[in-house]
């Protein structure tokens, strides 16, 4: 019984090592890649309420992952002018 709970915890030790060290991959996997795009609002032709997003970069603050996302806004003629940028967590 000794020589099987020595082998589990020997296992269950690996696992725990294995998990750690692919948890910094995996959150920064979840987050969007560099050059993601995305349209959100009113996008009909002739709406000025389009919003238009990309994803320009990955950092990491306080050891967590943040990717920064620039907003643009469609203009009524139809050009796109600058609205925001966010950094938002992973």
């Amino acid at each position: 019984m000794s020589k099987y709970l020595s082998s589990f915890s020997g296992f269950m030790a690996a696992s725990l090592l294995g998990a750690a060290l692919l948890l910094p991959s995996v959150a920064q996997a979840a987050c969007p890649s560099i050059g993601d795009k995305g349209l959100w609002g009113d996008c009909s032709p002739r709406s000025s309420n389009c919003y238009k997003a990309w994803v320009t970069d990955h950092r990491k603050f306080n050891g967590i992952w943040h990717y920064k996302r620039l907003v643009y806004r469609r203009n009524a003629g139809g050009t796109w002018s600058y609205y925001s940028e966010t950094w938002h967590r992973c």
